[in-house]
């Protein structure tokens, strides 16, 4: 169906909308398949019954949370969905007629580019004090599967590239740009008129998507044991008051979070598209973000800036039994929202980046479900407004609060921004806005 179509099948009268509002525009395909990130979950949840069961220490009970979703997702991708069809992951299986023979220059200025990337976020790691405590042993493993890792990274380039309807991609430009002049013209084969100019613009997407995998995959990674360490040591008993259900099950729903975002950081293949198309070109959309995370966290993570001072937990001044039962049951399902949008990118999962624009699962009632969810989590939890000091306290908490709220409203305006770039985005929207949550309490 054409733009043009599609707008006007939107100009409905309104009873017509509200009697069929499903079938003014159909729903565009997701970039994922739902079932990927359920498998990963059921897949989560027998690894967690094995690392109590076996009573597993952190240094196998984390590779085998990863390993079990892992291969139960990648295998859904591989053997089920075959995501390298798509026109958008831009390869052939079998090796252009071009480029039958490896183009070695080619293939050089990648490794180049991949080998340049590593080493500059090894720099950061190693030179920024954040990361001199607590992250010790992240970096020690990943010292050990150095050699591994490069030699697997080097051949899937090698592989790759043969495979490319476009081979000059974000990892060629970034390699070029590293190139003296005087080199340039000799480091492919091929005659200079057939080379595309060096795209400084591509080049920094390259480094920009390469600190977001290391970034995040980090700072996830870093959280992961002490969550294992809770599933492995503790007295399950969730049914013994309404904070244990909620003390019990706000773990698990983290868990799942942050083991499926890992595998979508770890998971950036062509091959599967699941590629960074392009990192968020929108620099107060990175502020925002980063504003989020440490060492950068501003909001919260200074005791100036701390919206829990004098603060009071959500069960400590509910005393009416069914508004406890209300309120738990409202934290637990912010909570399972949030973790369901993470779980319907499957392996796409990734902050500042467009890898695929999502359709389905929470993502059919509103566009920014984990946002929503999981600042509503937050006010109700926190209950900021309630405070043990004064009221000047609690309203200064609100404020905190609400600075935070903003800079997830931030997020996600400057992430449309960026996605808006991508006429499937667009294609989204439409079929959105007249099938939103709104617009589907309207027509009952």
């Amino acid at each position: 169906m054409s733009q043009t179509k599609r707008s006007e099948t939107l100009k409905l009268s309104p009873l017509r909308a509200k009697v069929n509002y499903q079938s003014t525009v159909p729903r565009p395909p997701s970039a994922v398949s739902s079932t990927t990130g359920w498998l990963g979950v059921t897949a989560l949840l027998l690894a967690l019954a094995l690392i109590r069961y076996f009573q597993m220490p952190a240094q196998f009970a984390a590779p085998l949370a990863l390993i079990l979703p892992a291969i139960a997702m990648l295998g859904w991708e591989i053997f089920v969905v075959r995501p390298w069809r798509a026109d958008s992951a831009a390869v052939e299986i079998s090796p252009k007629t071009s480029n039958a023979l490896p183009n070695w220059a080619r293939i050089k200025t990648k490794w180049l580019a991949f080998a340049v990337a590593w080493l500059l976020m090894a720099c950061w790691f190693a030179f920024s004090p954040f990361y001199k405590t607590g992250y010790t042993w992240i970096f020690q493993g990943f010292l050990v599967a150095a050699i591994p890792g490069a030699l697997l990274g080097a051949f899937y380039v090698y592989w790759i590239d043969q495979r490319l309807r476009d081979p000059h991609d974000s990892a060629w430009h970034f390699g070029r740009a590293l190139v003296p002049p005087s080199r340039k013209q000799n480091i492919e084969v091929g005659p200079a008129p057939t080379l595309p100019p060096v795209s400084y613009s591509k080049a920094v997407q390259f480094i920009l998507g390469w600190f977001i995998k290391g970034f995040f995959f980090v700072f996830l990674l870093q959280i992961l044991p002490g969550n294992l360490a809770f599933f492995r040591n503790e007295i399950f008993d969730p049914w013994s008051s309404l904070f244990r259900l909620v003390f019990v099950l706000t773990p698990l729903l983290f868990t799942i979070d942050i083991v499926i975002a890992l595998i979508g950081y770890a998971s950036t293949f062509k091959i599967l598209d699941s590629h960074i198309r392009t990192p968020n070109n929108r620099w107060l959309g990175w502020f925002a973000a980063l504003a989020c995370y440490p060492p950068f966290v501003i909001l919260g993570g200074y005791p100036q800036t701390d919206f829990r001072v004098g603060g009071t937990y959500w069960d400590m001044w509910l005393t009416n039994p069914t508004i406890k039962w209300v309120w738990a049951i409202s934290l637990l399902t912010a909570l399972v929202i949030y973790v369901w949008a993470t779980v319907a990118f499957g392996i796409r999962f990734s902050n500042l980046t467009h890898r695929g624009i999502i359709t389905h699962g929470p993502y059919r009632l509103t566009r920014h479900p984990a946002y929503l969810s999981k600042n509503l989590y937050w006010w109700l939890i926190y209950v900021p407004w309630i405070n043990i000091g004064s009221a000047k306290q609690a309203f200064i908490n609100c404020i905190l609060l609400g600075g935070v709220t903003l800079t997830y409203y931030l997020r996600a305006r400057t992430e449309e921004s960026h996605l808006r770039q991508d006429p499937a985005y667009l294609d989204y929207i439409n079929w959105f806005e007249s099938n939103n949550l709104w617009q589907r309490m309207k027509a009952k």
